[in-house]
């Protein structure tokens, strides 16, 4: 994809990292924990597998998705919401969870444990449907620094599957990442234009 800032094994060697990470952390010290890794370069993730610490095989579904099926001409945010909507139609474990809470894979996320024990009681025990993060202020206009201070944080969010089919799973058609049309600002305008106020969403600190 134009734009792309690694190579083909620097990137699979991201993908080890982190998943090493969640293995070691998220799988061995909670029994409950599933993982679903999605991919969609065409790149034989035998090769990552292998070189991952021991865990249940149960517990990781590996997900590898046609390249043809995607369009690098819109960017990055256009072809990962795509793949989301992918791996949500076809994984078991979300359909048996019946929500997830969606990581990067490039780089772990140290608090990965305390952003997903939050979303899993405001999606579970409050009834909510999303939860995110996002920056909604002035400060970076008032500084002058020049940087987004209104943008929804891709990186992670957690989500009721039924509800992020009928209300996010469209929200890819926006996205143009050579517009202008970012991810994180489709997502951002989704949010703030929610129906309903904030039983439907939390935005986290």
């Amino acid at each position: 994809m134009k734009g792309a800032c690694f190579t083909d094994e620097e990137r699979e060697k991201m993908y080890v990292d982190a998943l090493t990470y969640y293995i070691n952390t998220l799988l061995v010290q909670d029994s409950q924990q599933v993982i679903v890794f999605a991919e969609n370069s065409g790149w034989d993730c035998h090769s990552i597998q292998k070189r991952l610490p021991h865990y249940q095989e149960e517990r990781i579904e590996f997900i590898s998705l046609d390249p043809y099926d995607f369009d690098i001409s819109k960017g990055k945010g256009y072809n990962e919401m795509l793949m989301i909507n992918q791996a949500v139609e076809r994984s078991q474990h979300i359909k048996n969870a019946g929500a997830f809470f969606k990581v990067t894979g490039r780089y772990p996320i140290r608090n990965v444990g305390y952003f997903i024990n939050a979303a899993n009681t405001f999606l579970n025990q409050k009834s909510g449907d999303l939860y995110c993060d996002i920056k909604d202020h002035k400060l970076y206009d008032w500084l002058r620094l020049g940087w987004n201070g209104h943008s929804f944080d891709c990186r992670l969010f957690g989500v009721r599957r039924d509800w992020y089919t009928q209300n996010l799973s469209s929200v890819y058609t926006l996205c143009d990442d050579y517009n202008g049309n970012l991810l994180e600002n489709v997502l951002y305008n989704y949010v703030k234009n929610i129906g309903g106020g904030k039983n439907h969403y939390k935005i986290s600190a």
